[in-house]
């Protein structure tokens, strides 16, 4: 505790006799101060430009300009004497002024090329005046025509050309060769004029005498590729949304029903988009289940068509509202599996047959989410889910016409799937029951 207290009295003492000193030199300064010689009385700053033309006939177009800026300070003298001395006036002059950078210089050009992205975003969202393309591209022009009134900041203040001219080169071929790409499928014939500019500042406006005229051109050309690629990314991106808007996809089958059959889908495309795998063609056949993928090219922008296919059952034959030729002493288990259904179930007698191992019999009732089948299965017309001399016996009943039977019973006699009754699906029992 005496510790403590001893820490804490120090730090307070400390801090006391700190804030005192403190104190005390400002008390000392004001009294030294207090009644100066002098005060000022106001500082103006001002400035004027002087312009020399040194063209031949004197039209302005070589035309050299010099700045001078001005500080002006008047003084008042308290002791009313008429000449200044050391006393009454001010020795030494420090002028701070903000430090002003070349890059400083760059950002304040590059507002003009935000203000055209902000031009075009709001043109082409629908939000700007009714205005045509046309009359928008001559607005960016212009725009960009105002960069040559800055050549006289540059030259003030820019010392060093910091941008590589392989990037000025690389960006702007990236431009033209999107131009080309894009010109055949898109409406960008207006951004020519844009283009031709920026190919003119490069092959005669960056590798001139003046470091500074170099750099400004550079990120003029820079600044023109950003606004045009802006309009491309715009309008191609619209055009993409255009073109997949105009996909179809249609079937020759209905995919929502069971079917034994292979399932053909046809794809329709817009006129700038290319089908570049499954050889051209826009159709494609499914003989199992499973997806396949259209790969377009839309003005080349790669995107795929997925297409999932799950309702082949390969396993049995779905006619109409029927399930035939399921093999007896199938389970529930297995009759998922081969008809690779997620939502269904089974009824028997009024009553959901619930447990996995259970026999499928003809004349069940298959439930899907949109479609309801009879099962069959191939042998079985006294509906136990098995093939035995049971069945012999009844279809022998049939064919000497002493029992009839119903269509569920039918189906389930006709082992050979021909749709006819006969001796030889008598043949077809006894083999079922032989394996």
């Amino acid at each position: 505790i005496i510790l403590i207290l001893i820490l804490g009295y120090s730090f307070i003492f400390k801090r006391n006799r700190m804030v005192n000193s403190f104190s005390n030199q400002i008390v000392k300064m004001f009294e030294e101060n207090k009644d100066p010689n002098f005060k000022i009385n106001q500082i103006l700053i001002y400035s004027s430009a002087d312009a020399t033309d040194y063209s031949e006939n004197k039209n302005l177009q070589d035309l050299s300009i010099s700045q001078y800026t001005d500080i002006a300070i008047y003084i008042e003298n308290k002791n009313g004497e008429q000449e200044l001395n050391e006393q009454n006036t001010i020795n030494k002059l420090y002028i701070d002024i903000d430090n002003i950078d070349q890059n400083a210089i760059l950002s304040t050009y590059n507002m003009q090329k935000d203000l055209g992205l902000k031009i075009i975003e709001e043109y082409y969202n629908g939000n700007l005046l009714d205005i045509s393309e046309k009359d928008l591209l001559t607005l960016l022009e212009d725009l960009d025509k105002m960069s040559e009134n800055y050549i006289d900041l540059f030259s003030y203040y820019v010392s060093k050309d910091n941008i590589d001219s392989k990037d000025v080169m690389n960006k702007l071929n990236d431009t033209i060769e999107k131009y080309n790409m894009y010109n055949a499928s898109i409406d960008i014939e207006n951004t020519k004029n844009l283009i031709e500019k920026a190919k003119e500042l490069y092959n005669n406006s960056i590798q001139t005498s003046n470091i500074y005229e170099n750099m400004l051109n550079k990120q003029r050309i820079l600044n023109i590729t950003e606004t045009i690629t802006s309009i491309f990314d715009i309008k191609v991106e619209n055009c993409i949304n255009e073109e997949k808007s105009k996909i179809k996809i249609t079937y020759d089958k209905d995919i929502n029903s069971l079917t034994s059959e292979n399932i053909t889908v046809k794809l329709t495309i817009g006129e700038n988009t290319k089908i570049t795998n499954n050889g051209g063609k826009n159709t494609y056949t499914f003989t199992k289940n499973g997806t396949f993928k259209f790969v377009l090219d839309i003005i080349g922008n790669i995107y795929e068509v997925p297409i999932t296919i799950s309702n082949i059952s390969k396993e049995y034959i779905v006619d109409n509202q029927f399930i035939k030729n399921i093999t007896k002493e199938t389970s529930l288990t297995e009759l998922k599996e081969n008809l690779n259904l997620n939502n269904y179930t089974v009824i028997r007698n009024g009553k959901v047959i619930d447990t996995q191992n259970s026999l499928i019999a003809t004349g069940d009732i298959l439930k899907t989410d949109s479609n309801q089948y009879t099962l069959i299965v191939c042998g079985d017309i006294n509906s136990d889910g098995k093939v035995s001399a049971y069945d012999i016996v009844e279809y022998r009943k049939y064919l000497l016409e002493y029992t009839k039977f119903n269509d569920i019973k039918g189906k389930g006699a006709d082992t050979n799937n021909d749709n006819i009754l006969d001796a030889k699906d008598l043949v077809g029992l006894r083999k079922i029951i032989l394996n």
